[in-house]
Formats: C-alpha cells, structure tokens, sequence
C-alpha cells in the first residue's frame, strides 16, 4: 500500500464522526471520494487477509510459511508416514508498503491442522530414492477490524474449511558425504477445493491452482550440529472473478513467490534436539489484474496501485525436537520481523510424525 493512504487511515480511525457528517451533510463529489477511500482501505485488508494459511498479502501461495523444521532435507527410508501439523497463528498489526502500521485493523487469528501422508518407496530414479506425498489442511480463520469494513460492512468475519489439497508426485532424496549431507527435490501441487466465497473477508478456500518446485536439505556439521533449509518458489494460475470490494470481479493472477524454511539444532541429549527457526519469503513479481474499461476509472486506478503491493516478511524463533521409537515430536515458535505488505504476527507450530 502507498503511504498517502496508510495515512489517510489513521485520520479516518481519529475523525471517523466528522468524515461521516460530511458525507451526510453533502452530495455528489464529497461522498464519492469517501466512497473511494474506504474501498481503497477495505480491499487492501481483503488483500491481505484471503490469500493464505498465514494471511498473505500480494501473491497467493497456499503454503503455510515456517512449516518445516528439523531435518526438512532428509528424505527417510523406505516406508509410509504421516505428519500431522498444529499451527496457531495470531497477527495484531498489519504493515503496508512502508512497513507501517495499518490502523483499520485489529487483528487475525488462525487455527490449522494439516494431515500429511508420506510414502516412500524400496525403488530409486537418477540415483534417489523415489516417493510421493499428500496433505490435506484445515484451515479456520477469524479476523476482526477497528472499524466496518468488506462487502458486508462489518468488523468481524470468519470461516474455515478445507483451502486445498496439496498432492506432490514425486520426491526424489539422495543421502550423500557418508550419511553428513542429505537433500531432496519436489514439486508441490496446490489444487483448490470447495468454493470460493465471494462475500467473506476471512475466505479459506482458493480458485487458483500453485506450482511450488522446491530443494530442501540437511547437513550434519558434526555429529551432534546440523542446519536445515527449504527453498521453495510459487507460480500461481489465474483466478477467474476475483471479488473486490469495490463491487467489481476481476480475473488475477497472483504474483510469484520465493520463500523458504529453516532450522539449525543441536542435540543435548539421546533423542532430544533444541534449535532455532523460522522462515523468509518475498515477493518477486507484482500481481496481476485483468482490468478493462468496463471498470469505472476510480476503482481502475486502485487496482492498479494495488498490482504493485509485494509482501515481505522474515521470522525467526526457538525450537524443541524429540525422538521415541516409531515416533518423532517438535514445537516451534516463531516471530514475524521485517512485515511489509502482510500482517505482523506470530505463530505457534506443534508436529508429530509416526512411522508404521
């Protein structure tokens, strides 16, 4: 978001009564330009607030960034698996382009449990071991703002659902230098489920599909130290009646996206690693509105501003790993620094994996 209207916020938060005499008190052009500054406001909030798990701004990856953690690049033996992942996520600020404060909004709060199958195979390809993955995520969201806003002009919307399913084909892990340096190649499938709403500020569901390739990795600097990483870049397809709040749908397609996960632990203990954690992920390529004519100019121009929004945002934290048997334990927490264009929050990650 420009500057001029992140400030043009905070004086319609502190003057909220006097804007709304004068649009009471005169015609034409006065209620107009309300009319234009408080859709400009709210379609930025619905922006920032529909993309994604962790509410992202421009763009619209799916992923649910600082996912992964321990041990990301290491593929494991033969075998099937299943994660399951708890995230809480709670934002009570909102940075625009500037990295500023958004004053319309109060916060967001975001529960997730995402259900991921791991199987890998007794085969191997280009000298990998060869698997596929599937997740299912749950997402419910709450968001609530200081003052009315959306199409259905009120403070608070939420929702919750299944955003996608994430199906990866194919995952090919090679395990190098003697056991020290693991790393892994993928592509992530995002494919939408369910139906979009087009009236609901804290919509989960997406109508785009996500490309996601990625490379993770593991090294063992000693036996005990180890760092872990991984690199994903997101390609979004069109998505077809985009609502906005200003009465208009337009087809979009969300910018790309690189992002990435790490953690680097030490092991204090027979099965029990502490570490630190967190995540980046940036913005690369302006989104982009199918905007004609047909568009009235007013609402044209903020689409058009709105394209150049990127998000941006860095987080880090500690971390806990524990390993018994068959079953493997990590929580995590995380705090966003560096928020443009996104919330600024934190969040809280738990995940346990069992092998059968």
């Amino acid at each position: 978001m420009h500057k001029n209207i992140s400030i043009q916020i905070f004086s319609i938060e502190n003057k909220n009564q006097i804007l709304y005499r004068r649009i009471k008190k005169r015609k034409g052009k006065v209620v107009e330009e309300g009319k234009c500054l408080l859709m400009g406001i709210t379609f930025f909030v619905y922006a920032c607030c529909v993309s994604d798990v962790t509410l992202a701004s421009g763009g619209g990856t799916p992923y649910a960034n600082g996912a992964e953690g321990f041990f990301c690049g290491l593929a494991p033996p033969p075998g099937l698996y299943l994660k399951n992942y708890f995230l809480f996520y709670k934002a009570e600020k909102m940075r625009d382009n500037s990295g500023d404060e958004i004053g319309a909004f109060d916060r967001a709060i975001v529960w997730a449990d995402i259900i991921r199958f791991i199987f890998i195979t007794k085969k191997t390809f280009l000298g990998a071991s060869y698997g596929t993955q599937l997740f299912i995520p749950y997402v419910d969201k709450d968001l609530r703002f200081n003052v009315p806003v959306g199409p259905k002009n009120k403070r608070h919307y939420t929702d919750r659902g299944i955003p996608c399913i994430i199906y990866t084909p194919y995952i090919l892990g090679y395990h190098l230098l003697n056991g020290r340096f693991h790393c892994l190649f993928a592509t992530d499938i995002y494919i939408p489920v369910g139906s979009q709403q087009d009236n609901n500020l804290a919509n989960v569901e997406t109508n785009y599909w996500t490309i996601e390739p990625l490379w993770a990795f593991t090294f063992f600097l000693t036996k005990r130290w180890d760092i872990s990483s991984k690199l994903m870049y997101s390609f979004n397809t069109e998505q077809q009646d985009c609502p906005t709040i200003y009465g208009v749908n337009v087809d979009r397609r969300p910018g790309q996206e690189f992002h990435l996960d790490y953690t680097t632990s030490y092991e204090v203990a027979e099965g029990l690693r502490i570490g630190i954690t967190g995540y980046y992920y940036k913005q690369t390529t302006d989104d982009d509105y199918d905007i004609d004519n047909s568009v009235p100019a007013p609402i044209r121009r903020l689409l058009e501003q709105d394209e150049t929004n990127k998000g941006q945002v860095f987080a880090i934290g500690p971390g806990v790993w524990y390993h018994q048997k068959n079953w493997f334990f990590s929580l995590r927490a995380q705090w966003e620094l560096a928020v443009k264009n996104r919330p600024d929050g934190k969040n809280l990650w738990a995940m346990f994996i069992h092998r059968f």
